[in-house]
């Protein structure tokens, strides 16, 4: 077992003298070492005032861009309110049955409203909303003129009740009332009631049938008569085609094409309500 030596502190003043300033101090009958202030490492100083520089800089740069957006945000604000960006002018492409001035008030754009602020999508949908724009987009000419750009729905059919006549589109949409069935124009009889310009018309599919005949019928059509809704009829000059309910309609359509094109002598009407058996009477 090795024994310890203890080291006795010098009495001398040269000893004190010497161990004076040291990093050693005495501790009873030993020296052993002991530090009287922390010495830090120079490494990890830099790097403690690194991390202070780096957050110091992006505090900086988050001050720089609050700044900035606020800077943004106001001169913004003066600018809209300056009416340099004011809407000045409103041009109407595309209108053929409708008055442009309607157009025009209906997107309800008065009193200058800033370009800056305007949402084109919601001035667009005002303007479909008539009965008919078919569609409708609003495009901003810097720095003062707004485009509307209009695409018209065409009369398909006129629908009629009693006395009253209204022009349908082929997706159903009811157009406008009119004093008179246009010439050359499909009549839709047996309906009940006319719904409002701008609603769709009940039953469903009656205009866009009239828009699904193709060039073999078409210029026959006189009418459609959807009195009963279980035996739709759709009348040519000479021969009443009796499609039945409206579903498979373009089977039913194309099985009365090639009924007509046999050219049967006996054929005042075409029945396909069942398409895969017709029949031809008079």
């Amino acid at each position: 077992m090795t024994s310890m030596r203890t080291v006795n502190r010098p009495s001398s003043d040269r000893s004190d003298d010497l161990l004076e300033g040291t990093a050693y101090a005495q501790m009873g009958g030993f020296f052993e070492p002991q530090y009287s202030q922390l010495e830090i490492d120079h490494r990890f100083v830099q790097r403690r005032e690194g991390v202070a520089r780096a957050a110091f800089r992006a505090r900086s740069r988050r001050q720089l861009v609050l700044g900035a957006l606020v800077l943004t945000a106001l001169t913004g604000a003066v600018v809209a309110q300056s009416g340099l960006f004011s809407v000045r002018a409103i041009s109407v492409q595309g209108t053929q049955r409708l008055d442009a001035d309607v157009v025009r008030r209906t997107a309800e754009l008065r009193g200058q409203p800033s370009m800056l602020t305007l949402d084109s999508e919601v001035v667009a949908a005002r303007v479909r909303a008539l009965p008919w724009v078919k569609s409708a987009t609003v495009v901003r000419r810097w720095p003062n003129r707004v485009e509307i750009r209009v695409v018209e729905h065409v009369a398909t059919a006129a629908a009629i009740v009693g006395n009253e006549v209204a022009l349908v589109a082929a997706n159903d949409r009811v157009l406008q009332r009119s004093a008179m069935v246009p010439a050359g124009l499909p009549q839709i009889t047996g309906v009940t009631q006319l719904p409002r310009d701008g609603t769709q018309l009940i039953p469903a599919k009656v205009a866009e049938l009239a828009d699904m005949l193709g060039p073999q019928l078409r210029p026959q059509l006189v009418a459609i008569d959807v009195a009963d809704p279980s035996g739709v009829v759709v009348k040519l000059v000479d021969t009443d085609i009796r499609l039945g309910r409206l579903v498979d309609i373009d089977l039913k359509l194309r099985t009365a094409v090639a009924v007509l094109e046999r050219g049967d002598s006996c054929r005042d009407y075409v029945d396909v309500s069942v398409p895969t058996a017709p029949v031809a009477g008079c």
